[in-house]
C-alpha cells in the first residue's frame, strides 16, 4: 500500500543538500523509525522547517505512531545523507513524519425518525444513532466528508437508499494486485419489518425480512440487501460491515414493560392485506462468479454469497425487538460505547460483539454477529490467523473446577489445559495459574482436575480463569502405519526418528489394519495412504504428494493430519439426535435464464443422491467440475438446532467449510428451525454449492462431508484447515423422541468421486 506523507526537515542554519536520502530499508542510508521510501533533494540556505511530499511502501506496524485504523500516523527519524556538508552535524537532523493521507473507510449511513405514511409509528433516536455513527467515523476514526454518505428521514427513500448501495462501487476503490478493496460500512436505524414469502421465495420459516424506508412504496427485503452486497463484494472485495439496529417485529410504540421509562419499539406489522409482489426486485437477484479450489470447490456465482459477502451486526435475533430508549437506540449506545473505548484495528468482530453482550442495556435483546469473516479484525481486508482457543473456567459450589466446552467442542478424556487469569496471556513470558486434567467430560462441559497440589494452590477459587488446550490423550492420536522394506530407508527412518520427539501423540501400528494413514518410502521421500480406518468399502487413496523425511516438513504435515483425522472421527458416545434428522443432497440447476445483470439462481434438480449401502450414508458423482450441488438438512425436533457442515479432502488432508450458522456467540440464532429445513448451496441458507472434481492422475477421489447438529451454540470454525501440501435422504423413524437439552451428534457422508465418462453432458444446462 502506497500513502503520501510530508516530511518536516530540520537542517539548522547550514545549508546543505540531502542528496535522495534514502530511509530504512533502501541503500546503504537509514532511518530508525522503520519506513521504506525515499527522499527527493531538499536544499536550504537558512534555519527552517522545510516540507516535501515522499512515498511510503509496506508500512510497518510497531514503530510509527498509528491511527485508529492501523494506518502510520506521525513519528521523528533521524535521517543520514549520502552527502555530508562541511561543519553539518547530521547526528542532529531530524524529520517530522506526518499523515498527509486519510483513512480508506467508505461510509453511509441510513437514520429514519418520522415516515410518509401518517400511520407508521415515529421513532425517537433513529437519526440520533446515525448522526453519533457517522461522528464517530468521522472524529474517532478521521474518515473525511466525501468518504460519508447520510440518509436521514425524507432523504432515506427507497430509491435513494438502493441508489447509494450502488454507488458504492464508483466510491470504494477496487482491489488490486498486492492491494485490499476499500472497507466499507453501512448503518441503518429505523423499522424493520417481515411478511410472508411469494411463491418461488425459498426460506427456512417461508417469512421474509425488511427494512421499511421513508416513503409509501414495498419495502425493501433483505433478498435485495443481500443481492445488492453479493454484488458489491464480488467487484469491491468481501470487506464490508453492516449494521443493523431494527428489528423485524412489533407495533413501533411505546414498550410497556416499564412505562416510566420513554422506550420504543423499532418494528412493525405490515397491514394484512399486504403481499411482497413476487418480482420485485428481480432485477437484482442472484450473483455469477466463478472460481476453482479443491476438489470441493465453489460453485459459479457464490463466491462471496450470502454471509461471506459481509459481516453482519444485527441489534437482536429474529424473535426479538429491538429497543430504543431516551432517544437512543440500546444497541448502537451500546456498539458505540464500547467502540470509543478501544482501537478498532486490535478487535475482531466477534470479540466485538462478546463485549457488548456484558453490557447492561442489553438484558432486553441479544445482538448477532453474522458472517464467514466475524474473526476479522474490524474494518480489516486482511485474512486473519488461525485462533488460538480458549474456555471460560469457573468453580460450582461443590468446588469442582468445571470447563465451558465439551466433547462437542472436541474435548478429549486426558486431554491437558494450561490455566489463565485473562484471555490476552502470552504464551511465552506468562506463567499459567494452573496446569490441569480432563477428568469428566459432558457434551458441552468437561471437570478438570490440578496435575499437582502446588498448581491447585494459585487457583483464584471465584474468579473466572479460561483454560488452553496444551496437549490432547491418546485417543485423539494420529494412527500411522509404516510399512516395512526389505532394506533399511533414510527417509523411513527419519520418519520414525522425528516422531519420537513429537510433543502431540501419535500411534504406530504395528499393521495397517485401522491405521489413519500408512507411509512407505519412495525415492527417498515419504509416500502415504489414506487407511482403513476411514477408507472401509472405499479403494486405497493415495495422498496428491509426498514430502521429505526432514523435520521441517514432518511435524506440520503430521500435526495436520491429527487435526484431520481427529475431527472426521470424533463422535459422540451416543447418537441422539440423527434418527429425526433427514439430509438430502441433490444436484442443482439453474432456474430460470441469466437476467440483464448476469445473475443466476439454482434449485435442486432430479432425486436425492444418497444412498445407504451397508450402513453408511454414500454419494456418488461424476466428478466434472462443473455439476453444481447442495444439501437440505430437515428437522422434525421440536426445538431449534445449530448446524455445521464441513468438507474433509482426503487427496491433501483440507477441510473446508460449507455451513456456518450465521449468527455465532453464546446466544446466536439457530440455523435449523424447529421441524423446519435449512438449504445449504440454494435457498436462503447463506452458502455456496459446491462441486467436485478429480486432480491429474486420479480416476476416483474419495472425500467425507460431516454435519455437526448441536443443541447449543458452539465455535468450530477453529476445523477448517489448509492442506499441509499448500503454503496455500438419511430418515430414521417417524416415532419423535424427546430430545435432550444437552446433546450433539454427527452425520458422516462418503462422496465417492469418478472421472466423467467420454458421454457428452453438453445437453446439460449449468
Amino acid at each position: 500500500m502506497c500513502n503520501s506523507y510530508i516530511l518536516h526537515l530540520w537542517a539548522g542554519k547550514y545549508g546543505h543538500r540531502a542528496c535522495c536520502a534514502a530511509l530504512y530499508g533502501a541503500g546503504a542510508t537509514h532511518c530508525p523509525l522503520g519506513y521504506r521510501g525515499r527522499l527527493p533533494s531538499i536544499r536550504s540556505k537558512e534555519e527552517g522547517t522545510f516540507a516535501c511530499p515522499f512515498t511510503t511502501h509496506d508500512m510497518p506496524s510497531s514503530r510509527p505512531t498509528q491511527d485508529r485504523l492501523g494506518n502510520s500516523f506521525t513519528g521523528n527519524a533521524r535521517l543520514r545523507f549520502k552527502e555530508s556538508p562541511r561543519g553539518l552535524n547530521t547526528s542532529n537532523v531530524y524529520a517530522n513524519v506526518q499523515l498527509a493521507t486519510h483513512p480508506r473507510l467508505q461510509v453511509l449511513t441510513i437514520g429514519i425518525n418520522r415516515y410518509e405514511a401518517e400511520h407508521m409509528p415515529r421513532l425517537r433516536g433513529a437519526v440520533a444513532d446515525a448522526d453519533a455513527v457517522d461522528y464517530f467515523c468521522a472524529v474517532h476514526l478521521q474518515v473525511p466528508r466525501n468518504q460519508r454518505v447520510n440518509l436521514r428521514n425524507e432523504q432515506a427513500t427507497r430509491e435513494a437508499i438502493l441508489q447509494e448501495i450502488l454507488n458504492l462501487h464508483r466510491r470504494a476503490r477496487r482491489p488490486r494486485s498486492g492491494s485490499e478493496a476499500d472497507p466499507i460500512l453501512i448503518y441503518f436505524a429505523g423499522h424493520g419489518t417481515k411478511a410472508d414469502a411469494p411463491e418461488g421465495w425459498v426460506t427456512s420459516n417461508q417469512q421474509v425480512s425488511l427494512l421499511m424506508p421513508y416513503d409509501r412504496v414495498d419495502p425493501i427485503p433483505d433478498r435485495t440487501i443481500g443481492a445488492l452486497l453479493h454484488q458489491l463484494a464480488e467487484d469491491m472485495g468481501d470487506n464490508i460491515t453492516v449494521i443493523l439496529d431494527c428489528c423485524h417485529s412489533g407495533s413501533g410504540t411505546r414498550d410497556e414493560e416499564d412505562p416510566a421509562i420513554e422506550r420504543f419499539i423499532r418494528g412493525v406489522e405490515l397491514d394484512d392485506n399486504y403481499v411482497i409482489p413476487q418480482t420485485l426486485d428481480e432485477d437484482i437477484w442472484g450473483s455469477v462468479s466463478d472460481g476453482q479450489d479443491r476438489a470441493s470447490a465453489v460453485a459459479p456465482g457464490f463466491a462471496k454469497a450470502g454471509i461471506r459477502s459481509h459481516v453482519l451486526l444485527a441489534a437482536c435475533r429474529e424473535d426479538e425487538r429491538a429497543h430504543e430508549t431516551r432517544g437512543r437506540g440500546d444497541f448502537t449506545r451500546a456498539l458505540l460505547d464500547t467502540l470509543w473505548d478501544i482501537e478498532v484495528h486490535k478487535i475482531t468482530y466477534r470479540e466485538l460483539m462478546e463485549h457488548i453482550l456484558e453490557l447492561p442495556v442489553m438484558r432486553h435483546q441479544v445482538p448477532q454477529c453474522e458472517g464467514y469473516n466475524a474473526g476479522r479484525k474490524l474494518f480489516n481486508a486482511l485474512a486473519p490467523s488461525r485462533k488460538r482457543i480458549v474456555h471460560p473456567v469457573d468453580f460450582d459450589r461443590g468446588g469442582r473446577c468445571v470447563m465451558n466446552a465439551g466433547s462437542a467442542q472436541g474435548v478429549a478424556l486426558g486431554a491437558r489445559f494450561s490455566i489463565y487469569p485473562a484471555k490476552d496471556f502470552d504464551l511465552i513470558y506468562d506463567r499459567p495459574l494452573a496446569r490441569m486434567v480432563a477428568v469428566v467430560v459432558r457434551a458441552y462441559e468437561t471437570e478438570l482436575a490440578s496435575d499437582s497440589y502446588a498448581s491447585a494452590a494459585r487457583m483464584p477459587l471465584l474468579a473466572t480463569c479460561f483454560a488452553f488446550q496444551t496437549h490432547i490423550d491418546r485417543a485423539a492420536a494420529l494412527r500411522l502405519y509404516i510399512a516395512s522394506s526389505r532394506r533399511p530407508t533414510a527417509s523411513l527412518d527419519s520418519l520414525e526418528r522425528e516422531i519420537s520427539r513429537a510433543d502431540y501423540p501419535i500411534e504406530l501400528l504395528e499393521d495397517e489394519a485401522g491405521a489413519d494413514l500408512c507411509a512407505r518410502d519412495r525415492d527417498g521421500r515419504v509416500e502415504l495412504f489414506v487407511g482403513n480406518s476411514v477408507m472401509v468399502m472405499n479403494p486405497a487413496l493415495k495422498l496428491q504428494s509426498t514430502i521429505y523425511a526432514v523435520a521441517e516438513h514432518i511435524h506440520p504435515f503430521l500435526r495436520a493430519a491429527s487435526q484431520f483425522f481427529w475431527h472426521l472421527r470424533r463422535t459422540p458416545a451416543e447418537h441422539q439426535l440423527r434418527d429425526n434428522i433427514a439430509v438430502e443432497l441433490h444436484e442443482l440447476r439453474r432456474n430460470g435464464a441469466l437476467n440483464h445483470l448476469l445473475h443466476t439462481t439454482y434449485q435442486p434438480y432430479g432425486e436425492n443422491q444418497l444412498r445407504c449401502d451397508r450402513g453408511v450414508l454414500v454419494m456418488d458423482v461424476e466428478a466434472d467440475n462443473k455439476t453444481a450441488y447442495g444439501i437440505t438438512i430437515r428437522s422434525q425436533f421440536v426445538k431449534p438446532l445449530y448446524v455445521w457442515v464441513f468438507y474433509f479432502d482426503c487427496s491433501d488432508l483440507s477441510i473446508t467449510e460449507y455451513y456456518q450458522p450465521p449468527a455465532q456467540g453464546p446466544r446466536g440464532d439457530p440455523s435449523l428451525a424447529a421441524r423446519g429445513a435449512l438449504a445449504i448451496g440454494h435457498g436462503d441458507g447463506g452458502a455456496q454449492p459446491f462441486r467436485y472434481f478429480v486432480r491429474p492422475g486420479q480416476d476416483i477421489d474419495v472425500g467425507f462431508i460431516k454435519l455437526f447438529i448441536l443443541t447449543k451454540p458452539v465455535d468450530l470454525s477453529n476445523v477448517p484447515q489448509l492442506s499441509p501440501f499448500e503454503g496455500k435422504h438419511f430418515r430414521g423413524t417417524s416415532v419423535l423422541r424427546a430430545i435432550e437439552e444437552n446433546a450433539w451428534d454427527t452425520i458422516l457422508i462418503t462422496v465417492r468421486q469418478h472421472r466423467p465418462s467420454n458421454v457428452s453432458r453438453s445437453t446439460r444446462r449449468y
